[in-house]
């Protein structure tokens, strides 16, 4: 589950890159078009909707980057306890009969698939911890486009006025 989560999330990551390498491209194409001329009222308003877009996708990639980290933290509780649970059984049982005694080869058996979980869970925890950071870091990216544009955009306004 964790897995096709990440790779949902990586796929959006591509598509959004795509978007905005277009969106960069049609800005350049607009330059070259319009020869270093001053802007245009479409040329703005053009802009205010690339500026709104990627907003949008903004506010879409710190939507998924919260609740990645929301399900890496469920992922960390259940974790904890899990490992309780192991310790508080491995405590609670106490010297019993030869019997009821699990042999050790059994119980052998049984911390290794305890310590796989434990190893899955925590490469889970690894990997989400990346993605939250590759998250972090494009929303930084888009934040200082976003900047640069109302900027650039800014400095439009000021020429066309």
């Amino acid at each position: 589950m964790a897995q096709t989560v990440i790779e949902r999330f990586k796929q959006d990551k591509i598509e959004m890159e795509s978007r905005f390498n277009d969106e960069k491209e049609n800005s350049r194409k607009l330059k070259e078009e319009k020869g270093g001329s001053g802007a245009s009222k479409e040329d703005l308003a053009e802009r205010d909707t690339i500026i709104h877009s990627l907003n949008n996708e903004k506010k879409a990639v710190e939507e998924k980057l919260r609740a990645q980290t929301i399900e890496l933290k469920r992922t960390e509780q259940k974790l904890k306890f899990s490992i309780s649970q192991l310790e508080s059984s491995s405590k609670r049982k106490a010297p019993v009969t030869p019997a009821g005694q699990k042999s050790p080869e059994a119980l052998t058996k049984l911390l290794e698939q305890s310590n796989a979980r434990l190893a899955e869970t925590t490469a889970e925890m690894t990997e989400r911890r990346k993605e939250a950071i590759k998250l972090k870091q494009e929303n930084t990216m888009m934040t200082n486009k976003i900047t640069e544009l109302e900027r650039k955009l800014a400095v439009a306004d000021k020429k066309a006025a």
